[in-house]
């Protein structure tokens, strides 16, 4: 074998380990970028329910506020009440909005399509204790515990479906 043949030889075959090597790290780099791009879409739907908890818990706070306004027959109370509801009943629902258009799995997705009518529900159950302390506080008990049946069902999304669709991912 000639001394060419040889050389030829040994510069292909030094060649195909580092096309190896390139292809192992390409495929590894892919691989990673997709699981840094999971991550950081759960982290962004993490946040965004986070969120909406802290608003559920604002909403709940700002009726028992009214309700505090109504027995006290302080109208500015019961305003700020209703003003502070409209706020957080806005980021509640932007919120839950947000997590539904992130490309999470399809459970997840149906977990939250299954609970959004009981946010909406708790929201309108919010809105009516506030009209109810506007006019009198004879059925705030009525809608305060509305409110209360509404609340439960929202803490088990809050608590329990979502992450655990999100985390079996």
């Amino acid at each position: 074998m000639k001394l060419r043949t040889q050389l030829s030889i040994f510069g292909v075959l030094g060649v195909l380990p580092a096309l190896l090597v390139a292809c192992i790290g390409f495929v590894s780099t892919k691989t990673l970028s997709s699981a840094v791009n999971e991550a950081t879409v759960a982290g962004k739907a993490m946040q965004a329910s986070q969120q909406a908890d802290m608003m559920h818990d604002a909403i709940r706070s700002d009726a028992q506020m009214a309700m505090m306004g109504a027995n006290e027959n302080n109208a500015a109370m019961i305003q700020e009440a209703e003003r502070h509801l409209q706020e957080h009943g806005q980021e509640f629902l932007a919120q839950t909005k947000l997590v539904g258009t992130m490309p999470l799995n399809d459970e997840t997705k149906d977990a939250l399509n299954k609970v959004q009518p009981v946010l909406e529900k708790y929201l309108t159950d919010a809105n009516k204790l506030i009209e109810v302390a506007k006019t009198s506080s004879g059925s705030l008990q009525t809608s305060m515990g509305a409110l209360s049946q509404s609340f439960k069902p929202v803490i088990r999304f809050n608590g329990g479906a979502f992450w655990q669709h999100q985390q079996a991912r």
